[in-house]
């Protein structure tokens, strides 16, 4: 590969992640592949939500952005620091469980516990209020340069989704 086609992959994938980003920046992947519906007012909710969730999804949350991008720089054998909001849709079956995954591999888990009340007003959900989570995990064994970033999310009565992907980026 050329260095002008090396050079243009670096520019166009970082705005093309951004732009991924804002398309879908509220919700996780829906298993039928919708787009983001128009807001709309939440039946169990007495104030009106600015971001709707999209009929048939289970799970909504997303890994927080670090430096305003959506992806993590990391030392091979440092610690990587994440955070993220995610709910359940269903009021009656709380988050249990969020598993974070580079290439698939669960590295930590945890669970909601931070307070995020920009997400239970963007949704006009008040049950979305402690859906903040915050985990970490060592680099070491992770080779360098880029790798999938996820999380899955499991809610108590078993349903699961996973929130959009970010990038792990492993230095020297």
């Amino acid at each position: 590969m050329g260095i002008k086609s090396l050079l243009s992959l670096r520019v166009v994938t970082p705005i093309l992640i951004v732009f991924a980003f804002l398309l879908g920046r509220f919700t996780a992947s829906r298993p039928d592949g919708g787009s983001r519906p128009p807001v709309e007012t939440h039946a169990d909710s007495t104030s009106t939500a600015k971001v709707a969730i999209p009929p048939g999804q289970n799970v909504v949350g997303f890994l927080d952005m670090v430096d305003g991008k959506p992806g993590v720089l990391a030392q091979r054998d440092g610690e990587v620091q994440l955070s993220g909001w995610a709910a359940c849709v269903a009021a009656d079956s709380p988050v249990v469980k969020i598993e974070v995954l580079v290439d698939d591999k669960v590295k930590a888990d945890t669970v909601t516990s931070s307070s995020r009340p920009d997400v239970a007003t963007a949704y006009g959900r008040p049950d979305f209020e402690k859906s903040g989570w915050k985990a970490s995990f060592s680099a070491h064994g992770i080779g360098t340069g880029e790798h999938a970033l996820k999380a899955l999310v499991t809610c108590s009565k078993g349903e699961a989704g996973m929130l959009p992907a970010f990038s792990l980026d492993i230095q020297r």
